[in-house]
């Protein structure tokens, strides 16, 4: 597979993880569906996955942003 086909399969990813999928606080159910994203992605790709679960102390956050070529994610 050549770099900018890889590039490209990076840059879908991050898209879906990002913005489809958005925020993934531990324990949270985008958290999850990120998870299941991963563990999809990687099984078509033709490893092996295996999920577990762990217990989480609940938090809040303080507040964090990040912009992206003017695209802000908080």
């Amino acid at each position: 597979m050549n770099k900018n086909v890889l590039t490209e399969k990076a840059k879908s990813h991050l898209e879906i993880l990002c913005t489809e999928i958005g925020e993934r606080r531990v324990g949270s159910e985008e958290n999850r569906r990120a998870t299941a994203y991963a563990k999809k992605v990687l099984k078509e790709a033709g490893w092996q996955t295996e999920a577990t679960g762990l217990p989480v102390i609940d938090w809040k956050t303080g507040g964090a942003t990040l912009t992206c070529h003017g695209k802000s994610f908080e």
